[in-house]
Protein backbone atom coordinates (compact mmCIF):
# COMPACT_ATOMS: atom_id res chain seq x y z
CA UNK A 1 0.00 0.00 0.00
CA UNK A 2 1.53 3.40 -0.54
CA UNK A 3 2.12 6.02 2.22
CA UNK A 4 4.66 8.39 0.34
CA UNK A 5 4.58 8.89 -3.19
CA UNK A 6 6.00 11.61 -5.78
CA UNK A 7 3.19 14.33 -6.32
CA UNK A 8 2.26 18.27 -7.12
CA UNK A 9 -0.39 18.55 -3.99
CA UNK A 10 0.04 17.43 -0.29
CA UNK A 11 -2.81 14.58 -0.24
CA UNK A 12 -4.92 12.29 -2.62
CA UNK A 13 -7.61 10.07 -2.69
CA UNK A 14 -7.01 8.53 -5.66
CA UNK A 15 -10.56 6.30 -6.56
CA UNK A 16 -9.81 3.54 -9.07
CA UNK A 17 -12.04 5.23 -11.83
CA UNK A 18 -10.35 8.65 -11.75
CA UNK A 19 -8.49 9.44 -15.35
CA UNK A 20 -5.44 9.95 -16.55
CA UNK A 21 -4.18 14.00 -17.21
CA UNK A 22 -4.76 14.35 -20.69
CA UNK A 23 -1.67 15.96 -21.18
CA UNK A 24 1.22 16.57 -19.47
CA UNK A 25 1.88 19.65 -18.13
CA UNK A 26 0.96 21.31 -14.41
CA UNK A 27 -1.95 23.12 -16.04
CA UNK A 28 -3.53 19.88 -17.05
CA UNK A 29 -3.89 18.75 -12.91
CA UNK A 30 -7.59 19.20 -11.49
CA UNK A 31 -8.06 20.97 -8.23
CA UNK A 32 -10.31 19.47 -5.80
CA UNK A 33 -10.48 16.36 -5.02
CA UNK A 34 -12.00 15.03 -8.48
CA UNK A 35 -9.73 12.65 -10.55
CA UNK A 36 -7.25 12.87 -7.40
CA UNK A 37 -4.72 10.13 -9.33
CA UNK A 38 -3.43 13.24 -11.31
CA UNK A 39 -1.63 14.51 -7.82
CA UNK A 40 0.58 11.29 -8.31
CA UNK A 41 0.52 11.04 -12.65
CA UNK A 42 3.57 13.23 -13.08
CA UNK A 43 6.40 12.04 -16.07
CA UNK A 44 8.99 12.93 -13.26
CA UNK A 45 11.10 9.96 -13.33
CA UNK A 46 11.24 8.34 -17.12
CA UNK A 47 7.40 7.78 -17.27
CA UNK A 48 7.77 6.61 -13.30
CA UNK A 49 7.59 8.32 -9.97
CA UNK A 50 8.91 6.78 -6.57
CA UNK A 51 7.01 5.39 -3.46
CA UNK A 52 7.51 4.19 -0.15
CA UNK A 53 5.12 1.42 0.62
CA UNK A 54 3.78 0.97 4.20
CA UNK A 55 5.69 -2.06 4.61
CA UNK A 56 8.99 0.43 4.29
CA UNK A 57 10.20 -0.29 1.10
CA UNK A 58 11.07 2.38 -1.52
CA UNK A 59 10.42 1.42 -5.46
CA UNK A 60 9.47 2.99 -8.83
CA UNK A 61 6.07 2.97 -10.11
CA UNK A 62 5.23 3.41 -13.83
CA UNK A 63 2.34 5.72 -14.33
CA UNK A 64 0.32 3.16 -15.79
CA UNK A 65 0.31 1.11 -12.73
CA UNK A 66 -0.68 3.83 -10.34
CA UNK A 67 -4.03 2.11 -11.31
CA UNK A 68 -3.30 -0.95 -10.06
CA UNK A 69 -2.10 -0.16 -6.29
CA UNK A 70 -3.50 -1.04 -3.35
CA UNK A 71 -4.52 2.51 -2.18
CA UNK A 72 -6.52 1.38 0.48
CA UNK A 73 -7.85 -1.75 2.88
CA UNK A 74 -11.25 -0.58 1.79
CA UNK A 75 -12.62 -2.32 -1.11
CA UNK A 76 -13.96 0.52 -2.73
CA UNK A 77 -10.70 0.86 -4.49
CA UNK A 78 -10.27 -2.27 -6.75
CA UNK A 79 -6.89 -3.04 -8.63
CA UNK A 80 -8.60 -4.65 -11.42
CA UNK A 81 -10.34 -0.85 -12.42
CA UNK A 82 -11.13 0.49 -15.69
CA UNK A 83 -7.99 1.83 -15.99
CA UNK A 84 -6.02 -1.81 -15.44
CA UNK A 85 -5.88 -4.66 -18.70
CA UNK A 86 -8.24 -6.47 -16.35
CA UNK A 87 -10.05 -3.94 -16.49
CA UNK A 88 -10.45 -3.44 -20.07
CA UNK A 89 -8.63 -0.77 -20.79
CA UNK A 90 -6.71 -0.17 -24.31
CA UNK A 91 -3.59 0.89 -25.32
CA UNK A 92 -5.75 3.61 -27.29
CA UNK A 93 -7.56 4.71 -24.28
CA UNK A 94 -4.54 6.29 -22.58
CA UNK A 95 -3.77 10.15 -23.15
CA UNK A 96 -1.30 10.41 -25.88
CA UNK A 97 1.51 11.14 -23.94
CA UNK A 98 1.50 8.40 -21.62
CA UNK A 99 0.28 5.76 -25.06
CA UNK A 100 4.02 4.63 -25.41
CA UNK A 101 5.09 4.31 -21.69
CA UNK A 102 5.56 1.14 -19.33
CA UNK A 103 3.82 -0.32 -17.08
CA UNK A 104 0.47 -1.86 -18.60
Amino acid sequence: MPLFLDCWFWCGWPDQTDTPPPFDDRLARYPGDDNAMNRFCINRHQQAINGVFLDYHVDRIWLKALWRQQWSKAPRFSKQGPWTKAGGVAPSDWPKWMQGFKGD
